[in-house]
C-alpha cells in the first residue's frame, strides 16, 4: 500500500513529525541521506507500536515511489548558523 505522506530528513524534528503523523493514522514513508537514520526511525516506530504505518526508504528513488500521487513530501533541512 502506498504512503500518504513522505518525510525526508530524519534529525530530531523530522523523526518526531513522522511519528506524530503515523500516530494520527497516516501511512508515512521516511527517508534520509544517511540510511542508518532510516533504520533508527523504524526502530522508534516499532517501539511506539507504529511500525505498520511506517515505510523506510534507502534511497530517494524508493522514497518517491512509495508515496501515492499527488505526492505530499515534507523535507526537513537542518539550519546552520
Amino acid at each position: 500500500m502506498a504512503c500518504e505522506l513522505g518525510v525526508y530528513g530524519l534529525a530530531v524534528m523530522g523523526v518526531n513529525l513522522a511519528l506524530n503523523a503515523a500516530s494520527k493514522g497516516f501511512r508515512v514513508c521516511v527517508g534520509n541521506r544517511t540510511p542508518s537514520k532510516v533504520d533508527a526511525a523504524l526502530q522508534m516506530a516499532e517501539t511506539q507500536g507504529l511500525r505498520e504505518k511506517f515505510v523506510g526508504a534507502k534511497d530517494t528513488k524508493e522514497f518517491v515511489e512509495n508515496i501515492k500521487r499527488p505526492r505530499k513530501i515534507i523535507m526537513m533541512v537542518q539550519a546552520s548558523f
